[in-house]
C-alpha cells in the first residue's frame, strides 16, 4: 500500500495523532470548507480527537491521506480514492484549507491521485465528483483534463441537504504521466 505521495510542494501521507491541532484548526472546524463536502464540521477538540482516531484507522486500510506542505509539514487538507468497481476509482473528497486556496495545491493533489490510480493500481478510469455549485472544484476537474460525464441528485446524510453531484471522468489514455511525483510504499 502507498503510504506517502510526494509532489513538488506537498506530501500526501497517512494521519498521525500529532496532526490533531492542525487538521482541526485548518480544516475540520470550518463550516465554509464543509459547505460542498459530505463531512460535518467538528465542533470542538474532543470531537476532533475521536474523528482523528477514526481517520487513522480508516487510512490504515485505504488510499486516503492528509495533505501537508512539503517545506513545513503543516497539515492543510485531505484527499483519497476508493475502487468503485474493477479498475475504476473515485475520489473520496479533496479538501484544502481556505488559507491555502489558489496556490495550485488542489491541482497537485489531483495529479498525485492520478499517479496512484493509473500507475500504482493500473486503473482504467478516475471519477472525480463535486457538488454542481462548487465552481472551483468543477474548474479544477476540467483544467486537469477530466470530461463531464453526468449529474445526479443526492442527499447529504448528516443534515439532509439536497444537492446535485456532477461527475467527471479521466481515462488512462488521457492521463499525463508526471515523473516528478513520487509514490512511497509503507508497512
Amino acid at each position: 500500500m502507498i503510504n506517502k505521495i510526494i509532489t513538488s510542494n506537498l506530501i500526501l501521507r497517512k494521519a498521525t495523532k500529532n496532526d490533531l491541532n492542525e487538521i482541526y484548526n485548518n480544516v475540520w472546524k470550518h463550516k465554509e470548507l464543509a459547505k460542498y463536502m459530505l463531512w460535518k464540521p467538528t465542533d470542538n477538540i474532543d470531537e476532533a480527537k475521536d474523528r482523528l482516531d477514526r481517520t487513522i484507522n480508516y487510512q490504515a486500510n485505504y488510499d486516503a491521506f492528509f495533505i501537508t506542505l512539503r517545506k513545513t509539514g503543516e497539515v492543510i487538507g485531505f484527499a483519497g480514492i476508493y475502487e468503485e468497481e474493477q479498475d475504476v476509482y473515485e475520489d473520496t473528497g479533496l479538501c484544502i484549507s481556505g488559507n491555502y486556496h489558489r496556490k495550485g495545491y488542489g491541482t497537485e493533489s489531483v495529479k498525485a491521485l492520478e499517479k496512484l490510480i493509473f500507475e500504482y493500481h493500473r486503473g482504467k478510469r478516475f471519477i472525480y465528483s463535486c457538488q454542481s455549485l462548487n465552481e472551483p472544484s468543477k474548474y479544477l476537474a476540467l483544467k486537469e483534463g477530466f470530461i463531464y460525464s453526468n449529474s445526479k441528485p443526492c442527499i447529504r446524510d448528516y443534515d439532509n441537504y439536497h444537492y446535485i453531484c456532477d461527475y467527471y471522468n479521466m481515462d488512462k489514455d488521457d492521463y499525463k504521466k508526471d515523473d516528478s511525483i513520487i509514490l512511497e510504499e509503507g508497512i
